[in-house]
């Protein structure tokens, strides 16, 4: 049931696993666990036991496995944990997903580009992304989650009017109100990194009325680019570790290295 809910609802995770989560199976407790813990910023190292122990024991489901393999790849590649993601990675390359509906298969790409862009392997990313748009079934539900969630890697970079048409049509139609937050944050950090000053005010004023209250700390932080961008040069607005990720993928995706590394600490 959790797979199929996947594939033909726009439904999270967390709300599946509540509803079928079988606790007699590891691999589905532990799954539960990623989920619910997804979106806190610090690493918890037991879940990533946890996570070993449940690719170790395994589950009679290759999809559903191949699910739990995606999200735990996002997770660790999001905590720069990559020496584990690509351990993991690994496991879920080795699964034959031939017969996998394509948006598993999308799914399962869309994490593996994720991972690629911690390790400034650009061309990859790339490569990895476009593939996973290029084989979803676009009628699936779930497609415009794996789209939203690219779009915003090509924000990074100041790169989202390369996406195909169809899916920038796409992005402008958000189906849930997360999705809503993410194609505004999309627009407003691509008009940052390409330094459209017009653009990026109209959508910083968007972005301070659709975020929830959990997320308005961003609006400063956001707030802070734009002033950077209209020639407000105080200094303070270029320590925060968001401005330097997105100089670090910048200088990459133009090949300049010397210029990438000296935003590492």
């Amino acid at each position: 049931p959790v797979v199929e809910e996947f594939i033909n609802t726009t439904n999270s995770l967390v709300s599946s696993l509540e509803k079928h989560c079988n606790k007699n199976l590891l691999l589905e407790v532990v799954f539960y666990k990623l989920v619910i813990s997804f979106n806190n910023e610090s690493l918890d190292q037991k879940l990533m036991e946890d996570i070993d122990q449940a690719i170790f024991v395994g589950h009679p489901d290759t999809m559903l496995f191949l699910l739990f393999i995606s999200t735990a790849v996002s997770y660790c590649s999001k905590r720069v944990n990559l020496e584990q993601a690509i351990a993991i990675e690994s496991v879920g390359n080795s699964i034959d997903q031939e017969n996998f509906d394509s948006i598993l298969r999308a799914h399962f790409l869309s994490s593996k580009g994720l991972l690629k862009s911690y390790l400034d392997k650009s061309n990859e990313c790339d490569r990895l992304y476009k593939e996973a748009l290029l084989i979803g079934n676009r009628k699936s539900p779930r497609f415009s989650t794996i789209l939203f969630n690219i779009a915003i890697s090509f924000s990074l970079q100041g790169r989202l009017n390369e996406l195909n048409k169809e899916d920038l049509v796409l992005l402008e139609s958000p189906g849930n109100e997360r999705q809503k937050m993410i194609r505004v944050e999309a627009k407003l950090v691509n008009s940052i990194c390409t330094a459209h000053i017009q653009n990026s005010l109209i959508f910083l004023e968007e972005y301070k009325k659709i975020l929830t209250k959990e997320f308005q700390y961003l609006i400063p932080l956001k707030s802070g680019f734009v002033k950077i961008i209209s020639n407000d040069f105080d200094e303070k607005n270029y320590q925060d570790p968001f401005l330097k990720l997105i100089s670090k993928v910048y200088f990459f995706s133009m090949g300049n290295m010397e210029e990438a590394l000296k935003y590492f600490e």
